[in-house]
């Protein structure tokens, strides 16, 4: 019975499709041994007779294939030669295989170098040969493959024996004769660059040499990955995963709070906690832009526009030829004087993409280039763009690529040229005036000496001796601009920290007064003269002690004439003596500033989060100098350098953690409310000095005089949590000032302007009609 059964049992296998006895084989490999022997042979037969069938499609072959490669880790030793008998077969008939079938191959491959069942070195330069098949489902399968693979193979550590043989294949595969293939094989070096996993010095100039391809096709997507910003790129794939807990953390609002959706936000907590963990252990080289990596920059431009000026290929690529020469001379600072006169024939108002022309050449110029090459290029632009008969947008088009081929090499410029655009202040068109005047403002901090005395301004003025250095002459910095900026708000800082300390002591010294008083007239010590009383048990009476009066009035009195005698000799001496004081002060904050200073540089390391608050502090101290005018440089930084947002002076490490940020913004919130219980109103970090003092006499006044409120008298000046609305505002203005507003033309939208109209439309065919019946009944009467 037994045997029956077992019999039965094996019959029942035999009849299964495959699909079904690979799940069987997975689960218990050593009970289907014979059905996998069975299907060996059948394959073995298949494979020597293949010859015949090529073209074909072979469905059950190919089937046959996919069964034993998902099978091969189950029975290693018996398909020990099937890797490399398929790897034959795609080497000698890739060209001519059915697509579906090679497909399903390639597949099988995928799936047992997944498995480490075949080695890196044998299958991918077989998959690179694939991309000269015409089949653009098969070269995307494998392109992802080959990047995930390389990936994985360098994600503990950098695999190089692997690497070199990889990259030596592929080198070989960009001068490929097959375009398609070369294109592939450069964009898999491009991703595997952007991913972090090739991005050396030989891989770079392995892709140099593309720029210089037959292949138009390669050389534009060459171009193309120089002239893109990939140090942002990967700023941004920095950054998906914080994007990422940003989704995680956020709630849905308006739904009930079930178990279910409890436990996904503690399983996204988690999901959170274990990226930091990663992030943590990474380690980031740092990462350089893939231009500077070139080893000979100067014989790749020479090359590059050898190619260029002999090249008949489309507008598209030649203008990226262009660029990408414009960028390696601005960047490297490199010698190529034939490309200046060369984009003349460029420099057209109805040349097409003319702006990255104009940009391509303000790139090219640098220092080092010689004013005597740039002249007559600078000189096409003002005949060609700045013309009174130009358009506007091509005059002010002009106008911003002089200034900024000036901005990088200003010996260019001579006063009479100078002049001459200045002059286009005065026209019409706003952008015309704006980039006329942004050039008269570079020649402001350049050499105010080659403007108009009318037209130096504040700024020229104060920089009157400024004259342009002579033609390859540096001046070596001295530090770091911008260091004074950062120790001027420290000092801020600290002033603001002896203020409060003040402050608190003077209160507490008032306190103290207070006290004193109350102990005072507790104790019935009065010394004006007046009647102490005294309990009348202990059979003492009420003692009137007359004080002697003081003379303190009257020698007040003589005090004040020997004053007024000596006022009018004295008033000139004050005057100078506060003049003096002042300048001396000046002096002292100078040589304090100038110290620490040197302690900063020599002592303080400068890393990349210093720069950009040195950035920010420059910015804002312009900006504080153009809206004050009349004030003082100093006094200027030094006051109003503070940051608004006290939050950007937190540490930037810190800024993330989320409990730091909590007990931060409690403690700001605990000051608001004391400042809010002792003053009336809250003092917020963004207000200026001038509506904080207004206030704190508004609660003053509240306090000396409750009867008189200033809320009756003073209105206008309440400040409201957020201010006031702009409705509230209009109450408080006059009615001229109002007037106009109310005024106001009503701006119609096109779709009420159709509605109107098809309104009125209808109400004239309703009329129209009307008297057409009207017209008939006369007829008819």
């Amino acid at each position: 019975m037994a045997e029956g059964e077992g019999d039965a049992k094996v019959s029942a296998m035999r009849d299964l499709d495959l699909p079904d006895l690979q799940n069987a084989i997975k689960r218990d490999p050593d009970s289907y041994v014979v059905e996998f022997q069975a299907r060996l042979t059948q394959f073995t037969e298949m494979y020597e007779g293949f010859n015949d069938h090529a073209t074909e499609e072979n469905v059950e072959f190919g089937d046959l294939i996919s069964f034993l490669g998902h099978l091969s880790h189950c029975y290693p030793d018996d398909l020990k030669m099937f890797p490399s008998s398929i790897i034959s077969l795609l080497q000698n008939y890739y060209t001519i295989l059915n697509h579906k079938f090679r497909f399903k191959v390639v597949k099988t491959l995928m799936v047992m170098r997944n498995k480490n069942q075949i080695d890196p070195v044998r299958i991918l330069p077989l998959f690179f040969k694939l991309f000269r098949c015409q089949d653009k489902m098969l070269r995307q399968t494998i392109f992802s493959h080959i990047v995930n693979d390389i990936k994985r193979i360098n994600q503990s550590k950098q695999n190089q024996k692997v690497n070199r043989e990889l990259q030596n294949f592929i080198y070989e595969m960009i001068d490929d004769s097959n375009s398609t293939a070369a294109k592939r094989s450069l964009e898999v070096m491009i991703e595997l660059y952007r991913k972090r996993v090739w991005n050396d010095a030989k891989t770079v100039n392995v892709m140099a040499t593309a720029t210089l391809s037959k292949l138009p096709k390669l050389v534009f997507k060459a171009c193309q990955f120089f002239l893109s910003s990939h140090e942002v790129e990967f700023y941004e794939n920095g950054h998906e995963e914080e994007e990422d807990d940003e989704d995680l953390q956020t709630e849905i609002i308006g739904t009930k709070k079930t178990k279910k959706k409890q436990n996904q936000i503690k399983r996204n907590l988690k999901l959170m906690a274990k990226r930091e963990r990663k992030k943590e252990k990474q380690v980031y080289l740092p990462d350089f832009i893939a231009i500077d990596l070139i080893y000979d920059p100067q014989k790749m431009v020479d090359q590059l526009f050898s190619k260029l000026r002999n090249s008949s290929e489309r507008y598209e690529i030649r203008i990226m030829m262009i660029k990408l020469i414009a960028r390696l001379v601005g960047r490297h600072s490199l010698f190529l004087f034939n490309f200046y006169p060369y984009l003349h024939r460029y420099l057209k108002v109805g040349q097409k993409e003319v702006t990255q022309i104009l940009a391509a050449f303000a790139e090219a110029c640098h220092e080092l280039v010689p004013p005597a090459e740039l002249e007559p290029s600078v000189r096409c632009i003002a005949d060609n763009f700045v013309t009174e008969r130009s358009h506007k947008d091509a005059v002010a088009m002009g106008l911003n690529a002089i200034r900024e081929i000036c901005q990088r090499c200003p010996l260019v410029m001579s006063e009479g040229l100078l002049q001459d655009l200045v002059d286009y202040r005065s026209f019409k068109n706003k952008g015309v005036k704006i980039a006329a005047k942004s050039l008269m403002n570079l020649f402001r901090e350049l050499a105010p000496k080659m403007l108009k005395t009318k037209d130096r301004g504040k700024v020229g003025k104060e920089n009157g001796d400024g004259v342009l250095q002579d033609y390859a002459q540096n001046k070596p910095a001295s530090g770091i601009a911008g260091v004074d900026l950062l120790v001027k708000q420290m000092m801020a800082k600290e002033r603001k920290l002896v203020e409060r300390e003040f402050e608190e002591q003077d209160d507490e010294m008032v306190e103290g007064e207070e006290d004193a008083e109350e102990v005072e007239e507790i104790e019935g010590e009065d010394q004006d003269g007046e009647v102490l009383e005294v309990d009348e048990e202990d059979g003492d009476e009420e003692i009137e002690i007359e004080g002697e009066e003081d003379d303190e009035d009257d020698e007040e009195e003589e005090g004040d004439e020997d004053d007024n005698v000596g006022t009018k000799k004295t008033s000139k001496l004050s005057k100078k003596t506060m003049r003096k004081k002042r300048a001396q002060m000046e002096k002292d904050i100078d040589k304090e500033i100038e110290r620490r200073k040197n302690e900063l540089m020599t002592e303080m390391v400068f890393d990349e989060m210093t720069f950009t608050k040195l950035k920010k502090l420059k910015i804002k101290a312009s900006m504080l100098e153009a809206e004050v005018g009349a004030r003082k440089k100093k006094e200027v930084e030094i006051d109003d350098l503070l940051s608004e947002n006290e939050e950007d002076d937190i540490n930037p490490k810190y800024r993330n953690d989320p409990k730091y940020m909590k007990r931060y913004r409690e403690s700001k919130a605990e000051e608001l409310e004391e400042e809010e219980k002792e003053f009336g109103f809250i003092d917020h970090s963004a207000m200026d000095t001038a509506t904080r003092t207004k206030r704190e006499k508004m609660a003053k006044m509240r306090e000396e005089n409750p009867d008189d409120a200033p809320d009756k008298k003073f209105k206008h000046e309440i400040v409201k949590k957020g201010g006031l609305s702009n409705q509230e505002q209009l109450k408080f203005k006059p009615i001229m000032m109002v007037k106009p507003k109310r005024k106001r033309k009503v701006v119609k939208s096109y779709e009420t302007i159709k509605a109107s109209i098809r309104e009125m439309k209808r109400k004239m065919g309703i009329e129209r009609k009307k008297e057409m019946r009207f017209k008939k009944r006369r007829k008819m009467k």
